[in-house]
This record gives structure tokens, C-alpha cells and sequence, in this order.
């Protein structure tokens, strides 16, 4: 037996069939079955909206949060569990937070130990991480950085000459440019290896070359 509202069955507002409720549909196969659009208004907390999902027994519950606020740069919509916050955090300006409510870059990680894996279930499959940019003439970079500087080492291609550079303490120490001619001292190398300074080599006796 079904019980509509506002309506002729054909076009109802709402449908109850058993225990399950419509909004927009005449064959709810949900408790809630909605077709069409949810709008959830801030209630209990000024321009704040939550939706929790939790264990029958309450005792583990993920929950939807967002909170608005008057610039979109600090509007957020956030997953919290019962144990964590800030599981993940989506910024108004489109800047993802995982583990912290104030990303500053499109994808943001935080935490104590924090650390991230590629990991290829395939056996024997490529395992790849790609840094791509539009045209031709500009840096793919990867920086490693602590709060005293920010990028005190770096991987630097170079798509202007496709160049590969190495750099340590805000210097570069290695590169290999485009023929495969590696430079030590010298962003320019002429030789198979070019080395601008001293090379220390170990001395070894005649009978105990390796």
C-alpha cells in the first residue's frame, strides 16, 4: 500500500511505500529516496550543516560538516570521524586539505608522520607519477623543504633544453642536459662528465685494484 502527498500518484510530492519515504519518485527503494535536489540549511551552529553517518550503537560516526563563511577562500566542506578531524577538507577557492582546514596549495597533506604511497596491485605493472605541464618551455620541479626553506633542495627538468638539474642547499650540484653529458660545477657540460673543481679518487696499491 502506498500513501502520496500533494498529488494524484502520477506526479506526487512525496510517496510512502512500507518503510520507505519518496521525494519526487512513486518507487522509493530507500528509507529516503530523493529525486531531484537536497538542499541542507545551517541549524544548529550559524551557517553550519552536518550530515552524520553513524553505527546503530552510535559509537562510530563520519560526519559531512560544512561551514560557511563571507569568502569562498574560507568556505569548507570537511569529513570528520569520531577519533579524527579534518579527514578531509575541501576549500571554497577548490584547495584540498587532507589533515589540515587551511590548504594552501590545490592538494595540501598534514600530519605528524605524514607519508603517501603509489602502490600498482598489478604484478608486474608500471607504477607511474607523472608531472605534466602545458607547452614547452617551462619547469617540472619537485622541492624538499623544511621551515627554515622552503625549497633548500630540488629535481628540476628543465623542458627549455631538457635538462635534468639536482640541486642541494639552494644550489645546483648536478645536471644532465639533453645529450646525456653530465655536469658536477657546471650547468653546461662538454664531456661525457664535466667537472668544474677538484675530483678526489681513492688510491688503491697495485695488487688490490678493484
Amino acid at each position: 500500500t502506498k500513501l502520496f502527498a500533494d498529488g494524484d500518484g502520477s506526479n506526487p510530492h512525496m510517496c510512502f511505500d512500507g518503510g520507505n519515504v519518496g521525494i519526487g519518485v512513486t518507487d522509493p527503494d530507500h528509507k529516503l529516496h530523493v529525486h531531484g535536489t537536497i538542499a541542507i540549511k545551517g541549524g544548529e551552529l550559524a551557517d553550519t550543516a552536518r550530515i552524520h553517518f553513524q553505527a546503530s550503537d552510535e559509537s562510530n560516526r563520519f560526519t559531512l560538516e560544512s561551514d560557511f563563511n563571507s569568502s569562498t577562500t574560507t568556505d569548507l566542506l570537511g569529513f570528520r570521524s569520531t577519533t579524527a578531524d579534518n579527514i578531509l577538507v575541501l576549500k571554497g577557492d577548490g584547495n584540498v586539505g587532507i589533515g589540515t582546514t587551511s590548504p594552501n596549495y590545490l592538494l595540501d597533506v598534514e600530519k605528524a608522520g605524514a607519508a603517501m604511497r603509489v602502490y600498482n596491485t598489478t604484478n608486474n605493472g608500471n607504477t607511474d607519477l607523472r608531472l605534466m605541464t602545458a607547452g614547452t618551455t617551462s619547469n617540472c620541479r619537485i622541492f624538499f623543504g623544511d621551515t627554515a626553506d622552503a625549497d633548500v633542495g630540488s629535481i628540476i627538468y628543465r623542458h627549455n633544453g631538457n635538462s635534468l638539474a639536482f640541486e642541494t642547499n639552494d644550489a645546483e650540484a648536478v645536471r644532465i642536459d639533453s645529450s646525456g653529458q653530465v655536469g658536477i660545477g657546471t650547468t653546461s657540460p662538454q664531456q661525457e662528465l664535466d667537472v668544474d673543481g677538484v675530483i678526489k679518487q681513492k688510491v688503491y696499491t697495485l695488487s688490490s685494484l678493484p
